[in-house]
């Protein structure tokens, strides 16, 4: 994705220095994009990363328990609470539903013995609100992300993050 970008960035601006920028997944992209132009001698005046996690960043690892986190966990559980609540019934019962499959499809890829991580969109995204082309995409952006292995880069990244993003 990272070459076809700089394909068409290329065509537009044929040299350095280039000032790229990324959120989320983009930010993998970004930081590939900077990666290969170093590499290939070209100059990144700019690289910034908005909310982008470390790839492959395991969150089952980051210390959550720090100061604050519990006030904003559970004013967070009541926003959830308060927006299940002005669901109709039948709307709870199918998340509900959606969250307990995600949650037993998780339970058996942890236990399951081929080791093999199959990413689960809905653990992301409530998949009834999007059309089927924009799921296929979350699915590439994820599977992409989660084998995307980064290799060193020289220059200088600007990382802007919420404060809640570990």
């Amino acid at each position: 994705m990272a070459t076809r970008y700089l394909t068409e960035l290329r065509s537009l601006q044929p040299a350095g220095p280039y000032c790229l920028g990324g959120y989320c997944f983009g930010g993998y992209v970004a930081y590939e994009m900077a990666r290969q132009l170093d590499k290939a001698g070209e100059k990144t005046a700019l690289l910034l990363l908005i909310d982008s996690a470390a790839p492959n960043g395991p969150y089952d690892r980051i210390i959550w328990w720090r100061p604050g986190f519990l006030p904003r966990f559970v004013q967070n559980s009541l926003y959830w609470v308060q927006d299940f609540l002005r669901l109709k019934p039948a709307e709870r019962r199918e998340l509900v539903k959606r969250k307990w499959a995600v949650l037993k499809r998780a339970i058996a890829q942890r236990c399951s013995p081929s080791g093999r991580t199959v990413i689960d969109v809905e653990e992301f995204i409530d998949i009834s609100q999007f059309p089927e082309d924009e799921l296929k995409l979350w699915q590439i952006h994820l599977r992409a992300g989660s084998e995307y292995v980064p290799q060193p880069y020289a220059g200088r990244v600007t990382l802007l993050r919420t404060r809640p993003q570990p």
